[in-house]
C-alpha cells in the first residue's frame, strides 16, 4: 500500500434533519414494477440496471410461501421473465456488462445468463460481492479466525480461475460484523470501504491508496454498506448518544455534508420536492450494478407514494426511484 495522505472529512455530530432532494439531485426517474402473473414481490435485495433492462434479486410470495428469484423487467417496469430457478439459500448478483451477462452466485460458483435469460456458463465465486472492473472480477473474501473477521481484496479472471490477492485487513475490535464489504466505481477507479478505519481505498492495479477518510467521535459508528456515488459519499451509521440511525451524504468536492434520519418509522428523511413522491428511503442495503454512476436509488411501495394514490397499480407494487446527483 502506497503512503499518501487521504482527504479527510470531519463528521459533524449534528442533529438529523429532513433534506429536500433538489439539494443533492438534478432529476428523478420513477419505475413501477409489474408483478409476475403468480406471486407478489415482497422486497428487493439487489438489482442490476442496464440500458434496456432491470434485473432484481427478489423475495417473492406465492400462496403464503416465500421464494428467492431473479426477475427481469424492461426499463418501464414491465415484467419479462424469471432468470434461473427458485432459490432457498442466500444468493448474490454479479454483472458482466462486456458480455451482457448477469451472474447468480451462491458463494461457491457463479452461474451466468445472457440478457435473454439463457444460461451461458459457470465461474468460480471467491467473494460475497464481486464487481466487474477493467475486464476482471474484484471482491473481498472473508474468514473468521482468531476471534475476528479477516478480509482479503482479490481479483480474478472472468472464469474465476486465476486469482491474485491485493490487500489484507482485519477487524481490530473483534466485532462480529460478517462479510459485508462494499465496493464502488467512480470515474474509472475502483474503491473499497474499510469501516474499521472509516476509510475508502482506491485500487490502482496492484496498488492500494487510502483516498478518503471520515473522522468522527467514537460515539458515531458507521455501517459496512458505504458507497461512493459520483461526487458523493453515502454512508449509514448510528449516533450512540442519541441512539438514532442516520444517513450521511458528503460531497467530495465541496465538502458539504448532510445528516438525515435513516429508516425512520415516521415520515422523515429525504423529501422528493422534484416530482412530489413524498419521503423516500435510500436503498443502501444491497449493491446496485450496471449503469449506476452518479445515481442514488430509492425503493418504495406504491401505497407510500402520495403522487400514485390515484393510479391503477396494486397498493403493494414496488417503485424504484433513480435520482441523478449534482
Amino acid at each position: 500500500m502506497s503512503y499518501q495522505k487521504p482527504k479527510e472529512f470531519t463528521i459533524k455530530n449534528d442533529v438529523n434533519r429532513n433534506l429536500n432532494l433538489s439539494e443533492i439531485a438534478t432529476s428523478l426517474e420513477m419505475i413501477i414494477l409489474d408483478s409476475p402473473a403468480k406471486g407478489k414481490i415482497e422486497d428487493i435485495s439487489e438489482f442490476i440496471l442496464t440500458s434496456e433492462f432491470i434485473f432484481t434479486l427478489t423475495r417473492l410470495r406465492i400462496e403464503s410461501k416465500d421464494f428467492t428469484r431473479v426477475l427481469q423487467f424492461n426499463k418501464k417496469g414491465g415484467f419479462i421473465q424469471q432468470v434461473g430457478e427458485d432459490f432457498k439459500g442466500g444468493r448474490n448478483l454479479v454483472h458482466n456488462p462486456t458480455k451482457e451477462a448477469i451472474g447468480i452466485s451462491d458463494g461457491k460458483e457463479v452461474v451466468f445468463y445472457n440478457y435473454d435469460g439463457l444460461r451461458t456458463g459457470v465461474a468460480k465465486a471467491f467473494a460475497v460481492r464481486q464487481v466487474y472492473f477493467n475486464d476482471l472480477f474484484w471482491g473481498v473474501s472473508s474468514i473468521y479466525s482468531s476471534n475476528q473477521w479477516q478480509y482479503t481484496l482479490k481479483k480474478s479472471d472472468v472464469n474465476g480461475v486465476k486469482f491474485e490477492e491485493i490487500f489484507k485487513f482485519s477487524d481490530p475490535d473483534r466485532n462480529i460484523i460478517g462479510p459485508q464489504v462494499s465496493l464502488s466505481i467512480r470515474k474509472g477507479r475502483l474503491y473499497f470501504w474499510e469501516m474499521y478505519k472509516k476509510s475508502f481505498y482506491e485500487v490502482r492495479g496492484n496498488e492500494v491508496i487510502e483516498k478518503f477518510k471520515l473522522s468522527s467521535s467514537p460515539k458515531i459508528g458507521f455501517h459496512s454498506n458505504a458507497q461512493i456515488k459520483g461526487d458523493w459519499i453515502v454512508v449509514s451509521g448510528i449516533n450512540q448518544i442519541r441512539r438514532k440511525q442516520f444517513l450521511k451524504l458528503i460531497n467530495i468536492k465541496s465538502e458539504v455534508q448532510y445528516s438525515v434520519p435513516y429508516h425512520a418509522r415516521e415520515a422523515s428523511g429525504i423529501l422528493d420536492d422534484i416530482s412530489g413522491a413524498g419521503f423516500l428511503n435510500v436503498f443502501p442495503s444491497g449493491p446496485v450494478y450496471g449503469e449506476v454512476a452518479n445515481k442514488l436509488f430509492f425503493v418504495e411501495k406504491k401505497k407510500d407514494v402520495p403522487s400514485l394514490s390515484d393510479s391503477q397499480y396494486p397498493e403493494d407494487s414496488l417503485v424504484i426511484f433513480i435520482a441523478t446527483l449534482k
